[in-house]
């Protein structure tokens, strides 16, 4: 009679398990049973087709840290140690397969404890959330560029200033040029909003293919440009910038027939003790820039602290403001 019932015992046990076994195999979730020392034990059917696994063995024995892509295993070490401690933790990771692309995931670590209160495993479960990543990275990409021309917008582009400034060494300065296309209006009155936006567009590329490295572009908004350069120590290197800049916009814009010879005026400014924050040096380079635009448009003028230099005696009291 007892051999019996031990023997219903352990048919109840193995049904219970396959049954188990085909609830978990249904989740698209990943889910992972891991000994204390991180040995994979058992996983589900999504498990082993994430991570490249023959689906339906009963144990597997592999060390679960190393299916982990390398720059992901410390991220899992700490979450498996807490784990052991009797702590739930999570960490994000990936997977990446040969010809697929890559999966990103959220892994939640659970202790697992038996009837003593000891931890006798850990259980992985892990989500996919790819299309979560990807319509994050559109929204932040929508957030920080400019939709017509694809460069930073303004936000973006103060955002990054602000963290060049802070960031500058002595002798090492920061340079930054405001941009605007002149006599942009009447090439929208004149031949229409498509024209304009395709001018914009050929503008954006011409900046951004003659940028260096040390170098960022950004739209600030209708017909207004900026370029941010690091390293810039005398205002020689930002004429030579702006030297550059104009080259680049001699070859005329073709739209439907059409020639449009682009100028630029362009204001510049560079930091300094008294220029170090991002609001007062914005405020010397649209100094020059007005400059710029008072004496024709065209050129190029770079801010002095000293206003009598370049005759603008009000340009100091600007920045006061």
């Amino acid at each position: 009679m007892k051999k019996n019932s031990s023997h219903e015992h352990d048919l109840q046990l193995r049904q219970d398990l396959d049954r188990l076994t085909l609830m978990l195999d249904a989740s698209v979730d990943c889910i992972k049973l891991l000994s204390c020392d991180g040995t994979l034990l058992r996983m589900n059917r999504s498990g082993c087709e994430a991570l490249g696994l023959e689906h339906g063995k009963t144990a597997f024995g592999m060390k679960w840290l190393e299916l982990l892509p390398q720059d992901i295993r410390a991220r899992g070490r700490r979450a498996l140690s807490r784990a052991r401690q009797g702590f739930k933790a999570s960490f994000s990771g990936r997977s990446e397969l040969p010809g697929q692309k890559t999966v990103y995931w959220d892994n939640i670590l659970t202790p697992v404890m038996g009837a003593d209160g000891a931890i006798i495993a850990i259980l992985c479960l892990s989500r996919d959330v790819t299309r979560q990543r990807e319509a994050e990275r559109k929204l932040r990409i929508a957030s920080e560029n400019d939709a017509l021309t694809g460069l930073p917008n303004r936000r973006m582009f103060k955002k990054h200033s602000a963290l060049m400034l802070r960031k500058r060494s002595r002798g090492e300065e920061v340079g930054l040029l405001l941009l605007d296309v002149d006599y942009f209006k009447q090439i929208n009155d004149a031949f229409g909003h498509d024209a304009g936006d395709f001018v914009l567009k050929a503008i954006a590329a011409r900046l951004e293919s003659v940028r260096l490295p040390t170098e960022c572009i950004a739209r600030l908004g209708g017909d207004e440009f900026a370029l941010l350069a690091r390293k810039t120590s005398n205002e020689l290197a930002l004429e030579q910038i702006g030297a550059r800049i104009h080259a680049s916009l001699e070859e005329p814009v073709h739209y439907r027939g059409r020639i449009f010879q682009i100028g630029l005026s362009i204001g510049g400014a560079i930091s300094s003790s008294r220029l170090k924050e991002i609001s007062t040096l914005f405020k010397a380079s649209d100094t020059a820039l007005y400059q710029v635009k008072s004496s024709g448009r065209g050129g190029l003028i770079i801010f002095s602290e000293n206003p009598r230099e370049y005759g603008l005696e009000s340009s100091a009291g600007v920045l006061r403001a």
